[in-house]
């Protein structure tokens, strides 16, 4: 095989989701063990941040100046939005109230998409160095799981579990179903144009 492993880190627990920077400079990792780590493309640890639940989900702004992180726990049903420096300076912890399946940054870091258990599709907008919770809408009956943007064309698309895929504007105004009754978990998008 011409693929070989460039490195490896014991985090001592199951990851759950890796993201990186396009160019893969930034690599973050969501973990089982409650934690949210942060690496350099050698490997190198740049930060492990303890979070109150399972880290489900995370993602990582294409510059690198920010890391989101979805946390998640079913009995009682919670979960936070975490949006972290890549300092590793806190910058928000937000009560979700429902397990956090997913986090996504639009391709300028100015908004930030969440989806929950409980069927929720959450928009966060920065205004200044602020996070603030704009609109969520309810779609689904049995949890909202993956969510992307893809850059540059206006459009969010979020999964949902036996429902199928809904596909809105980056306001979260308009949306187009598209039935899927299979379990859907994870999504991922493909620009045709580039």
């Amino acid at each position: 095989s011409s693929y070989t492993q460039k490195w490896t880190y014991n985090v001592g627990n199951p990851i759950i989701k890796v993201d990186s920077t396009p160019s893969c400079s930034l690599i973050s990792a969501s973990t089982v063990g409650c934690s949210v780590y942060l690496f350099r493309k050698s490997g190198k640890l740049l930060w492990e941040k303890e979070v109150e639940y399972e880290a489900w989900s995370t993602d990582i702004a294409d510059d690198g100046s920010l890391i989101a992180a979805g946390t998640a726990n079913k009995t009682p049903s919670d979960g936070k939005v975490h949006i972290i420096r890549r300092s590793g300076e806190n910058i928000l912890s937000k009560d979700i109230g429902a397990p956090v399946w997913d986090v996504e940054f639009d391709d300028r870091n100015r908004r930030l998409i969440v989806t929950t258990w409980d069927n929720r599709l959450i928009l966060f907008s920065r205004e200044d160095e602020e996070f603030i919770k704009k609109k969520t809408v309810n779609i689904g009956n049995h949890g909202l799981y993956g969510v992307e943007s893809l850059n540059g064309q206006n459009l969010v698309v979020a999964a949902s579990y036996d429902d199928g895929i809904y596909i809105f504007d980056s306001e979260l105004q308009n949306y187009e179903k598209v039935s899927i009754n299979d379990g859907l978990y994870n999504i991922s998008l493909i620009n045709e144009d580039t």
